[in-house]
């Protein structure tokens, strides 16, 4: 049997993707997590606080999947590949309804610090992801977090328009051009562009 706080962690937070944030109310999530008011405020002491909660245990386990895929025994090329093939599967087999932080952030107030800090964490922490990801590629560390935050942006974007337009297309043009991110020769670093800059005028 699920403890009181992870029914209403996990009845939330299918709420927050569903409506929204702010179309969601504290009583209807005592109702349908199947506890009283009591057990509710015996954990969380308000809806903002629930959400906050609900954001950092989406990020753990995120995070520990993410790390997972680095140490995975694969090429670059291919953890690439399959981190947008698994996007696909995921709008085509779910009801997709976008990044849960990205929809959150865009409902919130920004006044309420908390919840937009959360956000910001979690899109740092992927974006730091890509930049890792790049580096495997055997990317310079500068190249590296050049093509990490293009690739950021791509799965970024790919998220977003395939929830606006309902469609997967995005996804898949997404995944080719990241391929091609991570497949390109290394472009020479600035210091290595100087530096030969310098010995041809010798």
């Amino acid at each position: 049997m699920k403890r009181i706080r992870e029914q209403i962690l996990e009845t939330a937070g299918h709420l927050f993707q569903k409506r929204g944030y702010t179309c969601v109310g504290i009583n209807e999530i005592i109702e349908k997590s199947g506890v009283s008011k009591a057990g509710f405020y015996q954990n969380f002491e308000s809806k903002e606080n629930l959400c906050v909660e609900w954001l950092k245990e989406t990020h753990r386990q995120s995070e520990m999947r993410h790390q997972d895929i680095l140490e995975e025994d694969r090429a670059p090329k291919e953890k690439v590949r399959n981190y947008f093939a698994a996007l696909s599967d995921f709008m085509i087999c779910r009801e997709f309804r976008g990044c849960p932080f990205s929809n959150t952030a865009s409902v919130v107030d920004a006044s309420i610090d908390r919840i937009h800090t959360e956000v910001e964490s979690h899109k740092i922490f992927i974006r730091e992801f890509f930049v890792d990801l790049a580096g495997q590629c055997e990317f310079s560390e500068e190249s590296a977090e050049e093509v990490g935050n293009h690739l950021f942006l791509l799965y970024s974007g790919a998220a977003t328009e395939a929830q606006n337009l309902r469609t997967e297309w995005p996804i898949r043009t997404a995944a080719a051009l990241a391929e091609r991110l991570v497949t390109m020769p290394s472009p020479e670093s600035e210091k290595d562009q100087r530096r030969k800059r310098e010995l041809l005028a010798v």
